[in-house]
């Protein structure tokens, strides 16, 4: 048996068996202390008190990389079979990730999720095309150029359009001919109409357009590999690799680069900023590429120059990430557990990275991968197994669906 771990310098708060955080003193709304989510005493009081239990939970939100995904980049079999389960048992799953919606709409197929998505860190809230969420809300206007083109550049060349070495499988110049993997034509992919693709945008917070374009200007004349997240596309200044996966015809790691070659524009590193500024769709995030050690100075270096005017945030050890202040996974799972008449208490959030932080704080139970650093399970309620061994499937089945409560185990 696999018990909950509390991390190296983590102390369990009393009652619970939980990792200490830095609000846990204050306590989350509807917990005191060690109160279970919705007040009450604390999980795991003695006999001599009643124990309220805790409210059902009703969102799960998963990190991708370190969290659902093995370090093989693969999706496990029985996490399949445990999200399965929790989806049964009327738990609404969503992936709480990093990255751009093409790529989080590839693994949310092959997991069976229908819900709403987190994506670009927050700052995009997306439904899978045709399945809305409960309060409605605005989807915003997929911008048009000058003439009613497709977004892109002139001529409206569709973002995969751009690739150097030739266009993207199925990718027509103009966008004439373009269909997105979900079967949607051009007027629907890039027209005035509220799905570009096979999704719903629900919500952005868009970056300013002119820091964006200032900092992958910076990023760039560096020699750094740029990339800008858009709500539905990126615009690149390197080629997406051609993994050993992909050449193996692993799943979904094939589909996954056969839709990003369509929502991906590769430009020169001196055209990238400037696309920036003109692209008919805001952009959301900018990140560098590199070691950890080359990254270090230019973070500082970035930091310095625009302190306050965006948040600094990692997703790997090898990039850094860009958003506007107050931009992160929390912000975009509160709008969305808001949309759903979903109390905080009753949100469980799993991640591994410095940008889960937040989230796993303001979750009513937030979890931590065991391969998370210390740094990252300290903000965290408790700590599953890794993503080797399949944490997410052990905590979706013995506190989820197995009655652990906030109080039980984290895996078995």
């Amino acid at each position: 048996m696999h018990d909950e771990r509390v991390g190296a310098g983590m102390a369990a708060r009393p009652g619970t068996g939980h990792p200490a955080r830095p609000e846990a003193a204050a306590g989350k709304p509807g917990r005191a202390g060690g109160a279970a989510p919705g007040g009450g005493a604390p999980a795991g009081a003695g006999s001599g008190g009643a124990t309220s239990p805790p409210p059902p939970y009703r969102l799960l939100a998963l990190d991708l990389d370190g969290t659902v995904l093995t370090p093989q980049g693969t999706i496990s079999p029985r996490v399949r079979r445990a999200v399965r389960r929790a989806r049964a048992a009327g738990i609404l799953v969503t992936l709480a990730t990093g990255r751009v919606l093409p790529s989080a709409w590839v693994y949310a197929r092959h997991l069976g999720l229908e819900g709403p998505l987190v994506v670009s860190d927050g700052a995009v809230l997306a439904s899978l095309a045709g399945r809305g969420v409960p309060g409605g809300g605005t989807a915003p206007e997929p911008a048009v150029g000058a003439e009613g083109g497709a977004p892109g550049g002139p001529g409206g060349e569709a973002p995969g359009a751009a690739v150097p070495g030739g266009e993207a499988p199925g990718v027509a110049r103009g966008g004439r001919g373009l269909r997105d993997p979900g079967g949607a034509p051009p007027d629907r992919l890039h027209g005035p109409g509220r799905r570009p693709g096979p999704w719903t945008l629900l919500d952005v917070q868009p970056f300013p357009r002119d820091l964006a374009a200032a900092v992958t200007a910076e990023l760039t004349a560096a020699g750094y590999p740029v990339v800008v997240q858009f709500p539905w596309f990126l615009a690149s200044s390197h080629r997406p690799p051609v993994s050993a996966l992909v050449r193996s015809l692993a799943l979904p790691h094939l589909h996954h680069y056969w839709v990003l070659r369509r929502y991906v524009r590769v430009l020169p590193g001196d055209e990238l900023a400037r696309f920036v500024a003109r692209a008919p769709e805001p952009p959301v995030k900018v990140s560098a590429l590199g070691t950890a050690a080359a990254l270090r100075p230019l973070e500082s270096r970035i930091l310095e120059r625009y302190g306050e005017q965006l948040r600094l945030t990692h997703s790997g050890p090898g990039s850094f990430d860009l958003l506007p202040p107050g931009v992160h996974k929390a912000a975009g799972l509160q709008r969305l557990a808001a949309r759903l008449g979903i109390a905080r208490e009753q949100v469980v959030a799993v991640g591994d990275n410095d940008n889960d932080c937040e989230m796993l704080r303001w979750a009513g139970l937030g979890v931590a991968m065991g391969n998370a650093d210390p740094a990252v399970q300290r903000c965290a309620d408790r700590v599953t197994a890794t993503n080797a061994e399949d944490g997410v499937a052990r905590l979706i089945e013995d506190v989820l669906l197995g009655g652990g409560g906030p109080g039980g185990t984290a895996a078995s």
